[in-house]
């Protein structure tokens, strides 16, 4: 059964506390809402890595793509059924996210293109007003003369 959540439901973490937004700069709560990610052993360099690099989703991203690599390579004729399950649970897993990307980078493309053709039938009726007034601009002379 999917899950229903609304927004900002979930595990998000709110300082309430006034006197830790004067007084406690580091840690504190910077924006209307913030979301904690735990604590970092040194926070610059995480948010080095995180500029740098890459967010977790996306290093996450990368090791499955490398662990799918190595289990379509690897030898399973050893395993016991716990570690198949684990690696087909994983799988399962990587093949499910790939699915969301390609559901959305299509969404992505829909709505582009859609938002292309609006954008033409927009321009094309600025231009068929334009031709309007200009032809209204034509007539009034003779109407004058």
């Amino acid at each position: 059964m999917p899950e229903f959540r609304l927004p900002l439901s979930g595990d998000v973490m709110q300082a309430i506390n006034p006197w830790n937004w004067v007084f406690r700069p580091e840690g504190g709560q910077v924006g209307l809402v913030n979301v904690y990610m735990g604590h970092a052993g040194d926070p610059v360099v995480e948010q080095k890595i995180l500029d740098d690099v890459g967010t977790y989703g996306r290093q996450l991203g990368r090791i499955g793509d490398a662990l799918a690599v190595i289990i379509n390579h690897m030898d399973k004729s050893n395993l016991t059924d716990e570690e198949h399950r684990a690696l087909r649970t994983l799988t399962l897993q990587l093949e499910h996210i790939d699915a969301i990307k390609e559901e959305r980078q299509a969404a992505v493309r829909r709505e582009s293109s859609g938002e292309g053709e609006r954008r033409g039938r927009r321009t094309h009726a600025r231009a068929a007003a334009a031709g309007q007034e200009e032809k209204a601009g034509e007539r009034r002379p003779d109407r004058a003369g």
